[in-house]
């Protein structure tokens, strides 16, 4: 059977090596490897995909003609993120909409916020995944804390901030 490359979110020569060829399977041979050369880089990124597709069986059926290969980014965010705002001694109230700020310096994609009522267990979701554009709008809910801090990190926790002291929810 024959078998052939293609391109997911990967690009074939850029993120890996284009390849195509012909298997040949012994009888009672119900698997086989195609070796993908990766093309490795230092650019974080996310993980990456690319396709293998079967065709053309000689005395055989195929049962999935495509598989599907992930290229995993392997590279460290050297970014850093800082936390502007809250970051110690802020009253805010439930029911008004804030601006959360923060600077990023070389961190790639969205990034996440999270808020530690506690000031040290970051348990509550604010943001899952924002644009990494300094700002993010919230509606601060309950309840009430003395001792509120927010967290900000890419979104594989590579690079993260958080509140450099406390602030008040009431």
């Amino acid at each position: 059977m024959s078998y052939a490359t293609s391109d997911g979110s990967a690009i074939a020569d850029s993120d890996y090596l284009a390849t195509s060829g012909i298997l040949t399977l012994p009888p009672g041979t119900t698997s086989a490897t195609v070796t993908v050369t990766v093309n490795g880089d230092t650019l974080p990124e996310s993980d990456e995909t690319f396709f293998v597709s079967l065709t053309n069986p000689a005395n055989a059926t195929i049962a999935r003609g495509q598989g599907q290969g992930t290229i995993l980014n392997d590279d460290a965010v050297s970014g850093s993120i800082t936390v502007v705002s809250p970051n110690g001694g802020e009253n805010w109230r439930r029911g008004q909409t804030r601006t959360i700020k923060w600077k990023s310096a070389d961190v790639p994609g969205p990034v996440r916020i999270d808020l530690a009522r506690d000031g040290v267990n970051y348990t509550e979701t604010i943001a899952g995944s924002t644009v990494n554009d300094g700002v993010d709008r919230w509606t601060v809910t309950g309840p009430a804390t003395q001792t509120a801090r927010i967290r900000i990190c890419s979104i594989d926790l590579a690079a993260c901030d958080a509140s450099d002291g406390v602030f008040r929810i009431r």
